[in-house]
């Protein structure tokens, strides 16, 4: 509609000068190619595709994230976490090309985190966890919480905790772990460099299988037994068992 407007970055290696392009959005259906209607392009709900949560953090302003998957289940900022306009929404190191709004949420590894109320699709036997990280220092030889289900921010039991881990003693992240109905844990090929952003995820199937990427590429996998998330309780972006993440 005239009142609304929508922008999409498309990346082209290559343009020969005076050539034509055609480009060709697809989203939501494999079956929409060239010439594939509005409805069979753009017609997606995430609900369908069993998608509980999504926080991208970037709002920028305010005492809340918004939950994008369409469920509604907001997250409320605790002890002052910051909004910071300096990275975030960028290809590589271009200043000139920003596709998000450039924020992102810093927490100080002190007291503050995201808690998202306890619903009852949070009760699950199967999952998956990913995120975006910028560690800027993990204490040698500690876990610290990216994402966390507990009653209390300070209660030892979680439902499921997926934490990053200094495991040699030199301050960079180098171990991701997962407890869920028993815990894993996958060494990372390489330490993360501090203030570095990278894409860590962990999913878990019907068999109990955790399975570990790192940056889209797969790390590893670890066998545990089946189990399901069973509690009616909160989760928390950053925090567990009083330990928080900063970065």
């Amino acid at each position: 509609r005239a009142a609304e407007e929508a922008r999409l970055w498309v990346r082209v290696p290559a343009l020969a000068a005076g050539a034509t392009r055609s480009l060709h959005l697809v989203y939501g259906a494999p079956a929409a190619g060239p010439g594939g209607s509005f409805d069979l392009t753009f017609g997606k709900d995430l609900l369908d595709d069993g998608l509980v949560a999504r926080y991208a953090l970037d709002e920028g302003y305010g005492p809340y994230t918004g939950d994008g998957s369409g469920a509604a289940h907001h997250g409320t900022l605790v002890n002052g976490p910051t909004w910071s306009s300096a990275d975030g929404g960028r290809w590589g190191t271009r200043q000139d090309v920003a596709f998000g709004t450039g924020s992102c949420l810093v927490f100080d590894g002190t007291n503050d985190y995201v808690e998202v109320p306890a619903h009852s699709a949070f009760v699950i036997d199967q999952m998956t966890i990913a995120a975006w990280i910028q560690p800027m220092s993990i204490p040698a030889s500690t876990y610290k919480p990216i994402l966390a289900k507990q009653n209390q921010v300070s209660d030892g039991a979680q439902d499921f905790a997926f934490m990053a881990r200094d495991n040699s003693g030199d301050g960079l992240v180098d171990l991701l772990y997962l407890d869920f109905q028993g815990s894993s844990t996958i060494s990372l090929p390489t330490p993360l460099a501090n203030n570095s952003w990278h894409h860590v995820a962990v999913s878990v199937d019907g068999r109990g299988l955790h399975t570990y990427y790192l940056d889209g590429a797969l790390v590893g996998t670890v066998q545990k037994n089946p189990g399901r998330a069973r509690q009616s309780w909160p989760l928390r972006l950053g925090a567990r068992s009083n330990t928080y993440w900063k970065g």
